[in-house]
């Protein structure tokens, strides 16, 4: 099966697959956190899908990292936090087999102290993963598959080969650490005119994103007005999030009917609804993607979400409606613009824009502000 398939597959792509054997997943080799998995027979056969639009995104079972003590030794997890130390790399030798091993520690940090404080886990990478890191200080990274280390007497989360690293990856949790660490910039961001290619402006076409080649290499922040041109018709458009204020993390279900936050570790008897957007803005120039959470998407939908699903609950098609008028109006936004380097892809790194915050178009700001810019070029 491998030498059948393994010209086939590629990271990224989506399949169909038939004739697949479903079994209890093998602890041992997969550390995936599903309860089963599908092993390949004589008659498997796996196809790649003509519609490569449709949604398949890697999903994460995050922990705390303040909770990563509590993992048993050699325990796997999925991890996200805030690069805030980056070591260098170093050549040491195995007791056990004599080898010599390339070694790097990083530290990430998270919200999950007591009292909603920092807290910082190190992370020890081996290998090409130490020796071609592909994000700096600063940087939000998620570990697929990592495991739990005592080494030291301490609480450390080590990678082995199958361990993946995603940086900035399009999840909720990453964010929220991405707006924590830098909200001192982010708060500001609305009040001070947008930094593009080293030069200050204000409005800028949405062209600009990609002629100035901006999130490539760091994080662009740009002011651009611009309407909504289409709602994503794939996904959820909320989440149910944790009612402690701050916290927002996503909650699941337990059995007694109540909900937990993997982020606070409450239990709570209720949850509130919030946006996770995801649609497609437009102006003159161009057209992209952008990803917005709830207080921006409360503007731009004009209402809260938990309406929003009273009103779906009453009648689907009136949400269409409803969100067909949304479309096309004329806001002022502020979008950020950064690159998603998945590590070991093969499709390379992916542009995307998160949308901060947004307000209509004042139109009598708007004609003073064209009356100002034809008065200024006739100069």
């Amino acid at each position: 099966a491998i030498d059948q398939f393994q010209d086939i597959l590629q990271e990224g792509k989506v399949y169909y697959i038939s004739g697949g054997k479903i079994q209890h997943r093998n602890k041992k080799f997969n550390q995936l956190h599903h309860p089963c998995e599908v092993t390949s027979t004589a008659n498997t056969q796996i196809q790649l899908a003509a519609d490569q639009h449709s949604t398949a995104t890697l999903h994460f079972n995050f922990i705390p990292l303040e909770r990563i003590k509590n993992l048993d030794e050699k325990a796997s997890c999925d991890a996200i936090g805030r690069v805030v130390e980056i070591e260098p790399e170093e050549t040491i030798i195995s007791k056990r087999s004599g080898q010599h091993l390339l070694r790097r520690n990083i530290q990430i940090a998270d919200r999950s102290a007591p009292g909603t404080t920092r807290k910082d886990v190190v992370v020890t990478l081996w290998g090409e993963k130490a020796e071609h890191i592909n994000f700096q200080k600063g940087s939000v990274i998620a570990l697929k598959g990592a495991r739990k280390s005592a080494f030291s007497g301490g609480h450390i989360l080590t990678t082995f080969t199958d361990t993946r690293i995603f940086v900035d990856p399009e999840t909720l949790e990453a964010e929220e650490l991405s707006m924590w660490d830098a909200s001192a910039e982010d708060a500001n961001v609305d009040k001070r005119e947008a930094k593009i290619g080293g030069r200050s402006r204000n409005t800028v076409p949405l062209s600009s994103i990609e002629t100035e080649g901006l999130g490539k290499d760091k994080s662009d922040y740009l002011k651009v007005r611009a309407s909504v041109s289409t709602f994503a018709e794939q996904g959820q458009m909320w989440y149910e999030a944790c009612p402690t204020e701050k916290c927002n993390k996503k909650v699941t279900h337990n059995a007694e009917g109540t909900f937990y936050c993997p982020g606070c570790g409450g239990t709570f008897d209720h949850f509130q609804l919030r946006y996770s957007l995801r649609f497609q803005i437009g102006d003159f120039s161009a057209k992209q993607w952008v990803t917005a959470f709830d207080e921006a998407s409360v503007t731009i939908v004009g209402k809260p979400a938990s309406e929003l699903s009273a009103m779906k609950e009453q009648n689907e098609e009136s949400i269409k409606e409803y969100l067909t008028q949304r479309k096309f109006i004329s806001m002022d936004m502020t979008l950020r613009a950064n690159t998603d380097n998945a590590e070991g892809t093969d499709y390379g790194p992916k542009l995307r824009l998160t949308l901060l915050n947004c307000a209509p178009v004042q139109n009598k700001n708007a004609i003073q502000e064209i009356l100002q810019q034809i008065k200024n070029s006739t100069q």
